[in-house]
């Protein structure tokens, strides 16, 4: 065998071998791209499956906060619509004389103790204070006497030496606000 025969069996040899790593190299790119596809698919999986919980998170707390801004301000109607119900009382008491004169009559006593009162009240409830009986309860009461006063408030206020007893619906209705809550809250929250 001569030199040209070497070379040309060599240049054989060296494209045979070429060929088969041509080959080989793609057998393996293709699976290197199989892989690369699981990965990438399984990369987009995980990103979107990710983007869904996010979403659901905020979705959640987006409703939670709907939920909680919807019972505040039904809570505040509520509220609203007790204190009418209480002012709509207020109302009906005072307009109820003799109601409005026997709560005077049972908050003054109840207020007065031994010794001189002074009892303040508002301009308009002269007629409530005018009655003789109520006067004789009152200073048999204290032992000394009362004497009644106007002012400018719209409560009544007995002063007892260093004492002051404010007496004003308002006190009723806080006084009574359980019992009267205790009756409409079954039905205003059910």
């Amino acid at each position: 065998m001569g030199w040209e025969d070497i070379v040309k069996k060599i240049e054989e040899e060296t494209e045979e071998e070429v060929k088969k790593i041509l080959s080989q190299t793609e057998e393996e790119l293709k699976e290197k791209r199989k892989e690369l596809k699981k990965e990438g698919e399984k990369l987009r999986e995980d990103v979107l499956q990710r983007i869904l919980e996010e979403a659901r998170k905020e979705r959640e707390k987006r409703k939670e906060e709907a939920r909680k801004e919807e019972e505040r301000k039904i809570l505040l109607l509520k509220g609203e619509l007790m204190k009418g119900v209480i002012d709509k009382a207020l109302e009906k008491i005072e307009k109820d004389e003799k109601r409005f004169s026997e709560w005077i009559r049972k908050s003054l006593l109840a207020a007065v103790e031994k010794g001189r009162a002074e009892i303040y009240y508002p301009s308009g409830w002269e007629k409530y204070l005018d009655d003789r009986n109520l006067k004789k309860e009152l200073d048999k009461k204290t032992g000394e006497g009362v004497s009644f006063k106007k002012h400018d408030k719209a409560y009544l206020m007995v002063k007892q030496g260093r004492t002051e007893v404010r007496i004003s619906l308002e006190s009723l209705l806080e006084e009574k606000k359980e019992e009267i809550l205790s009756f409409l809250i079954p039905y205003l929250f059910s």
